[in-house]
């Protein structure tokens, strides 16, 4: 039996950054600039790391491509652990963010013990209807299934409260970082991006040294 884990939500922030020039008007936050610094964060504390393993443009859509590997640490139940279940685990996920249809789609499997245990989800990111320019759309669908005999019931149910709790922790991780983008406004992000500078002319001041302690 398959479980299948729906859930939707409006976040009032734009889609995208954009200008309004009559009003010089500037919204620097975004749902899809925000999504790509929501790790880490203190609601979703089992997600350890999440490192990007290919980036690529589509030519053809002018989609961008990301392929990330995520590791996460995982509690299950010692039922569960008797049967073979890790505590940890690696999900590979995959972000596609089309700028022409104003769509951004995130599919993503778990890699690890996926002979007990699959879990398939797809999040999408789109302009909501009613208020296109100000707001965004959410949807998540996931595909819980278990092939174990006589333990695949207690094993998609345990897995569907875990991903349902985890889903209201993302949400709400999310909307934080939406705030806080927003009340930074254009300092903020000028603030980042004088750190991002000061990054990397530190990495040249370090490459610049070696350079002299090898001639």
């Amino acid at each position: 039996m398959v479980k299948i884990f729906t859930n939707t939500h409006i976040f009032k922030f734009p889609w995208e950054s954009w200008i309004e020039k009559r009003k010089n008007i500037t919204k620097f936050v975004s749902v899809t600039n925000v999504w790509w610094q929501k790790y880490p964060n203190p609601h979703s504390l089992q997600v350890e790391t999440a490192d990007t393993i290919d980036r690529s443009l589509d030519k053809s859509t002018g989609e961008l491509i990301t392929r990330r590997l995520i590791a996460a640490s995982l509690v299950p139940p010692s039922w569960m652990q008797s049967l073979g279940f890790p505590s940890y685990c690696y999900v590979l996920e995959e972000a596609r963010v089309n700028p022409k249809t104003k769509e951004m789609v995130l599919r993503s499997v778990n890699v690890t013990g996926n002979s007990l245990l699959q879990i398939r989800e797809t999040c999408r990111y789109t302009p909501c209807e009613k208020n296109p320019n100000e707001w965004t759309s959410y949807q998540q669908t996931a595909e819980i299934i278990s092939g174990i005999p006589l333990f695949s019931t207690p094993i998609e149910g345990f897995s569907f409260s875990v991903h349902s709790s985890n889903a209201v922790k993302g949400l709400i991780a999310m909307e934080e970082l939406c705030e806080r983008w927003a009340k930074e406004g254009m300092e903020g992000f000028q603030k980042r991006l004088c750190n991002r500078l000061d990054m990397v002319l530190l990495m040249d001041n370090i490459h610049d040294i070696r350079k002299q302690r090898k001639s």
